[in-house]
């Protein structure tokens, strides 16, 4: 089994369960994907400092929670109180940019040091550094596991092209890097899985590439006017469907998962997307948060509820009370919702049933815990 990432401040690998005010409440085995779009950067990667993952799994306290950072680690374990700093060259921790947990391994891709970091999710200590020719990395973004095996999407630094690299979880070998014109690549830098299926977002090619995980054979790549793709990023399976969100378009379309056909476009002045950066389903609906805001100011950032059966607005959440302010990403964990405001340095905790806040994470208290806000979290 595998979580999702969390992209949070600058400096550590946290390990813990009750971290700050929220209760310790742990996620979903699968959960899925909060990606981010390069937001018009001029290279397609995933707008975050660094990441964060939930591992319910049997090897580890449930509910335990990873962060990285820039260049360094900590590891966090509450049940004894103990803080480590995991850092130095050995770990190979590099711009790290995107993190799952497969079981008892954690993966941590490093844009900078073109690999990846496994580290024991029990422990901390690094199991090894994954990098060299075999692995083809050039820029690793983004990761999902499938069955025994890890894929990581790599955009490379210029526009055009890119790899999806397949790798053995267990051992870490490289099993086959994919690329070239079959694959249809223009800058993978997301990935969602489904059943021996691989969704891949590709960035500038303003399309999805769907694989087959079994033969590493090309399936088809969604794509065309219809969908209305515009620097894509976020995506996210909810039931039948692929839902992926336009930063450029302000839209999220919707895609048939198994036939790749185009369900709707979702877009309108009423759904208030405005630069959509994440997306999380819950339940029978979607949750998406927006970087950029109309006003720009802490009270005038909202979270759009969204029917994944419909595609109608559920409701939009806003308001000074639940202090959004530049918000990141999401994370989902039972029924409630955390959002993370970067230039709020806050996280907002969420009813997700209801809309209803719970509490906003703030303040100096935050500081003293094992990571701190100060810097602006970058999603969950």
């Amino acid at each position: 089994m595998f979580t999702r990432t969390v992209a949070l401040t600058a400096g550590a690998l946290v390990l813990g369960t009750n971290i700050g005010t929220a209760p310790p409440s742990p996620l979903p085995a699968l959960a899925q994907a909060a990606r981010l779009p390069h937001c018009g950067l001029s290279t397609p990667w995933p707008w975050r400092d660094s990441t964060i993952a939930y591992a319910p799994t049997a090897q580890v306290p449930v509910g335990s929670r990873y962060a990285t950072h820039s260049a360094s680690a900590k590891q966090y374990m509450p049940a004894r109180g103990d803080i480590r700093v995991l850092s130095g060259p050995g770990y190979g921790l590099e711009q790290p940019v995107d993190m799952v947990v497969s079981e008892n391994n954690v993966f941590v891709a490093n844009s900078d040091g073109n690999s990846l970091t496994e580290l024991n999710a029990s422990t901390g200590k690094l199991v090894r550094v994954l990098r060299g020719i075999p692995y083809g990395f050039d820029f690793p973004v983004g990761m999902a596991v499938s069955g025994d095996n890890l894929f990581v999407a790599d955009p490379g630094r210029k526009p055009g092209g890119g790899t999806v690299t397949q790798l053995n979880v267990a051992s870490g070998a490289a099993a086959r890097v994919l690329s070239g014109p079959a694959y249809r690549f223009d800058s993978p830098v997301a990935l969602a899985p489904r059943g021996n299926d691989m969704f891949v977002v590709d960035a500038y090619g303003q399309s999805v590439t769907e694989l087959n995980t079994v033969t590493a054979r090309f399936v088809r790549v969604v794509s065309g006017p219809a969908y209305k793709f515009d620097n894509p990023g976020p995506i996210a399976l909810s039931g039948d469907d692929l839902f992926v969100a336009n930063s450029g378009t302000n839209s999220i379309t919707e895609v048939n998962a198994a036939t790749g056909a185009l369900v709707r476009v979702i877009s309108g002045s009423a759904y208030q997307l405005t630069g959509p950066i994440a997306i999380v389903p819950s339940g029978q609906d979607l949750f998406v948060a927006d970087y950029s805001s109309a006003s720009g100011s802490s009270g005038g950032h909202a979270l759009s509820e969204i029917s994944a059966t419909t595609g109608s607005l559920v409701r939009v959440l806003s308001g000074r009370a639940y202090e959004f302010s530049t918000p990141t990403a999401l994370a989902l964990s039972g029924n409630d919702l955390f959002v993370a405001n970067s230039v709020g340095d806050s996280v907002t905790e969420l009813n997700a049933s209801t809309g209803a806040l719970v509490r906003v994470m703030s303040g100096p208290r935050m500081s003293r815990l094992p990571w701190n806000f100060d810097d602006g979290p970058r999603g969950f």
